[in-house]
């Protein structure tokens, strides 16, 4: 259960003490006196400590109960504590200190300077056994990174960030359910190995994971739509046995080769002309800046070297190539390098498709002028539902639930099946929007300015020389708030995070 033994008291700006019966929100806390104080002034710069106050019991009846913490419970936690400092160094444990960034600047505020601070004493001293134990492994080379790669999974659900997320449900909330860095004021502990019904542990991961994905690759199955619904359907794709290649084999590839490179998207050995389909998923304009995310990962996996040329000596995964950005300009100069790469790999009749959800209409608009300037223009905009709709990122206020697909095509290709009308598109979005409502997912208000804006904007993509992109940015946001009042009637329709 929650974190160590230690909260006692704190002290408020008028030099009052707070006790542990002191009221607490997630941001401010109030002493006996009622003086009102922010918790990080009580911080100090130091991170929150924690007390464990209860814990879940499976009774020998089968049925789970909450009980009391004990000093017994305690007991065990400070042997756990004892255990890591005489081990310590056989153990594998995570370097470095976090790096400010968009990402890691909440958790910076909290006091957590080093990635090790995320972890309490158990589950450094459970997680640094698992880690030693992957790091001096004897075996092949892709067995080891695939247990290294759900070493990766096991961490997400053993920290302090996690939290719990109920019953029936699995009970771990893991720590990037919220996309950022934000810490938990009750966190939950789980058990890293794991037991038969537990969730996030690594045996449970790798019945869940790795186990179905081996079994998956020897016996593939698609999902196939039929007259009974969605069919889990065998036999229609040829198992994904194959000798992976890390960089193009001179003749091109044959049957019984795989082409799987890790790098700059911008750059390829890829040949002109050789792809007929490009499917990619890019980063959104400054909202989840993945390799600041990623360096909690690369803290463990440093250690253990999961495969040959892992960067063991860089403390970070950042780099100045990525196309992660929360400015416009930014983020449009590099995701343009990566598009004219996707040009000149696809074929003259191939086709691109991506998903993508924007907030700021100017996140759509670098987009499409991307976009263009690499030579592609916009054929469809299809918004689809996007994550569970029990995703903490999207049970926010003015949250969205869906993305959108965006298909293209060469512009040379493309003359006959692109929109170019403002309105029309307007509408089609619209009336595709219905579409889903009329399936029962739920639309919001920033589901339909995101289509809408992403919709009407591709239509500059159809011809640039003759476009206005400022102008097409301001209508599209017009015909976005017109949309949220024909299809939500009663909400506010104003514009939104324009910026």
């Amino acid at each position: 259960m929650p974190g160590s033994y230690g909260f006692r008291t704190a002290t408020c700006r008028n030099g009052h003490c707070v006790s542990r019966q002191g009221a607490v929100s997630r941001s401010r806390m109030t002493c006996p006196d009622g003086h009102t104080s922010k918790v990080l002034d009580a911080l100090a710069g130091r991170p929150p400590s924690h007390e464990m106050y209860a814990k879940l019991v499976l009774g020998s009846d089968g049925r789970k109960r909450y009980e009391p913490v004990t000093d017994f419970d305690r007991s065990l936690y400070h042997e756990c504590s004892d255990l890591l400092g005489r081990n310590e160094p056989r153990l594998a444990l995570p370097e470095g200190r976090l790096d400010d960034g968009e990402n890691t600047r909440q958790a910076i505020r909290w006091g957590y300077l080093a990635w090790r601070q995320f972890f309490n004493d158990r589950q450094l001293y459970s997680l640094g056994l698992l880690g030693a134990a992957i790091r001096d492994l004897a075996a092949g080379a892709p067995e080891r990174e695939a247990i290294a790669a759900l070493f990766s999974g096991t961490l997400e659900f053993n920290n302090m960030f996690c939290s719990f997320k109920g019953e029936g449900t699995g009970a771990v909330r893991h720590m990037f359910s919220h996309h950022v860095l934000k810490p938990e004021r009750t966190p939950l502990e789980a058990h890293p190995w794991g037991t038969p019904s537990s969730s996030g542990s690594f045996s449970t991961l790798y019945r869940s994971r790795l186990i179905r994905a081996h079994e998956y690759k020897k016996s593939p199955t698609d999902q196939v739509m039929s007259g009974r619904g969605i069919q889990r359907t065998a036999g229609l794709s040829v198992p994904a046995e194959a000798r992976v290649l890390s960089s193009w084999p001179q003749g091109g590839l044959r049957p019984g080769l795989m082409y799987v490179r890790s790098g700059d998207s911008s750059r390829t050995d890829v040949p002109d002309r050789s792809v007929d389909l490009v499917i990619t998923d890019p980063p959104y304009m400054g909202n989840v800046h993945y390799s600041e995310l990623a360096d909690f990962f690369h803290a463990w996996l440093r250690q253990l070297a999961p495969f040959k040329g892992y960067p063991v000596s860089s403390v970070t995964t950042r780099s100045g190539d990525e196309v992660q950005s929360a400015s416009p300009e930014e983020f449009q100069k590099t995701i343009t390098d990566v598009w004219k790469e996707c040009h000149r790999l696809l074929q003259d009749d191939g086709l691109m498709a991506f998903t993508f959800h924007q907030a700021r209409v100017s996140g759509w608009a670098a987009l499409m002028l991307a976009l263009a300037e690499a030579g592609f223009t916009v054929t469809a905009v299809h918004p689809v539902k996007g994550e569970m709709s029990t995703s903490v990122a999207k049970s926010a206020q003015e949250a969205s639930n869906l993305d959108a697909v965006v298909v293209c095509r060469k512009a040379a290709a493309a003359t006959r099946s692109t929109l170019a009308d403002a309105d029309e598109a307007a509408r089609i979005a619209a009336q595709r929007l219905m579409d889903l409502q009329s399936a029962g997912i739920e639309v919001g208000a920033a589901d339909i300015r995101s289509a809408v804006r992403g919709q009407v904007l591709a239509t500059y993509t159809a011809d640039p020389r003759a476009a206005d992109i400022q102008a097409l940015t301001a209508l599209a946001d017009q015909l976005a708030s017109r949309t949220v009042r024909q299809l939500l009637p009663g909400t506010r329709s104003g514009p939104g995070i324009r910026t």
